[in-house]
């Protein structure tokens, strides 16, 4: 089942990974499939539709990407009691960071305020820091990941202030 995941994230295909996620509850590689489909809504700025993948990830699948996007789900779907819930479990089992937890507590209310620095190791971080921090700015270069790339383009993230600067430009095509 693994090279068939890899093989079918590689070409695009979420509805067929999504078909195998229905028909098979377990398999290796089901938390790296279930990613994809999470992460390429969040690209498209779909997050109702990335926190409806949510729903492959059984009590099977421990992986902490996969546990803290459940958590901001919740919060997203306003079920801020079971996000504490949640969070605490995934602290306890020392799958959450620093990051994170700071992201958490503002968005739960817990703090007033957030660290402004923008987080770009992966995409629900990024995502993360561009609905926490206000006046949100990031320049994308050419290491920076492709969904984080489609994602600033879906939420109208990207600004080109000095049209001159072809680099840039080209970067964005």
């Amino acid at each position: 089942a693994g090279l068939k995941i890899d093989w079918l994230i590689e070409n695009n295909r979420s509805g067929l990974i999504e078909n195998f996620l229905k028909q098979n509850n377990e398999f290796s590689g089901k938390s790296k499939a279930v990613q994809y489909l999470v992460d390429e809504n969040i690209a498209q700025a779909d997050i109702k539709k990335g926190c409806d993948k949510v729903k492959f990830i059984d009590s099977n699948v421990k992986d902490a990407y996969l546990e803290k996007f459940k958590i901001y789900c919740l919060i997203f779907k306003n079920k801020r009691n079971e996000a504490q819930l949640v969070f605490d479990i995934l602290k306890e089992q020392n799958l959450s960071d620093s990051f994170f937890n700071n992201k958490i507590n503002f968005l739960l209310g817990l703090s007033k305020e957030t660290e402004t620095k923008i987080n770009d190791k992966n995409l629900l971080n990024f995502y993360l820091s561009s609905v926490t921090v206000k006046n949100f700015n990031y320049e994308p270069n050419d290491k920076t990941d492709k969904f984080i790339w489609e994602y600033l383009n879906a939420a109208n993230l990207i600004t080109v202030n000095d049209i001159e600067d072809n680099r840039k430009i080209k970067n964005l095509e």
